[in-house]
């Protein structure tokens, strides 16, 4: 089974979409405690998408074949698209439930199940700034020991240098 994805939100409301995937269940019907939103949805196939106000629906899905009614309360946030899956089996394992899953949308970006309107976080300068800092400390330490190695060898250099010059001056004398 393959179904298409539409996340484009009108206003401030929110969409929710009915998988029907419990086999032997018949045809089935969704409401809300004031009306009857999907009628007549079969086994494997999934609702068409339903724009509804954001806030708190007690969702009751009724399946014809086996005279059996699931029920789930849930919470519709603005600029969201809500998936709700019925699934299992009403006798048997694995159990009959309904399950819901709700996408918000990339945030800032309209068309998206997002509020349009949202601060994007920007990214944090401090993290790039600690890097640079940490590399010249160690830069300006290294540069100090190879230059306090250079100084150190030239100076033995020339200790051994005045050492041979006195001990050629000692043997002469």
């Amino acid at each position: 089974m393959v179904f298409a994805d539409n996340n484009v939100i009108a206003g401030t409301g929110a969409k929710i979409r009915v998988y029907h995937l419990s086999p032997g269940t018949g045809s089935a019907r969704v409401s809300t405690q004031s009306s009857t939103i999907v009628n007549n949805i079969s086994y494997a196939n999934a609702s068409p998408y339903i724009s509804l106000s954001s806030g708190t629906y007690a969702f009751t899905l009724n399946a014809d074949a086996q005279n059996a009614a699931l029920s789930s309360q849930v919470t519709l946030k603005p600029w969201s698209v809500m998936s709700i899956f019925a699934v299992g089996l009403v006798q048997g394992n694995p159990h009959w439930r309904l399950v819901a899953t709700q996408q918000q949308g990339i945030p800032g970006m309209p068309q998206t199940g997002s509020d349009p309107h949202a601060v994007v976080e920007s990214y944090p300068l401090a993290w790039p700034l600690y890097v640079l800092v940490v590399s010249l400390i160690c830069l300006v330490v290294g540069c100090v020991y190879v230059l306090a190695r250079i100084r150190s060898d030239s100076s033995a250099a020339k200790k051994q240098e005045k050492l041979v010059a006195a001990a050629g001056y000692i043997e002469e004398g």
